[in-house]
């Protein structure tokens, strides 16, 4: 893409600074110039686009691996939960870290 994005850019700026020395003189643009103008706006604006729907595409493929990513980690704490083993262990974990917090702000 860089190499097709500096090639549109040498066709169109000789072709603005020549249309503008001629406009700039009294004379009108050359419809040659004008032609080669609008063919490099038309190939930027369709490589523009096909940017677009591949990153459009992209978002949608990324937007469905997370869904199902979330589906699978509800799942899992759905389970861990029916189970006990995760909730036990975790309110477990944190009354021991209650209680070593009190023993070392009293001497």
């Amino acid at each position: 893409m860089p190499n097709e994005r500096r090639s549109v850019h040498h066709r169109l700026v000789p072709c603005f600074r020549a249309s503008r020395r001629r406009a700039a003189c009294g004379h009108v643009v050359d419809p040659d110039d004008l032609a080669a103008i609008l063919d490099a706006w038309q190939t930027a604006t369709d490589r523009l686009q096909r940017t677009h729907e591949s990153l459009r595409t992209q978002v949608r493929v990324w937007t469905d691996e997370l869904e199902a990513k979330n589906k699978e980690l509800r799942r899992n704490r759905l389970y861990d939960c029916a189970d006990g083993s995760h909730v036990a262990s975790t309110k477990s974990a944190m009354a021991s870290s209650r209680s070593s917090s009190i023993q070392a702000a009293w001497p």
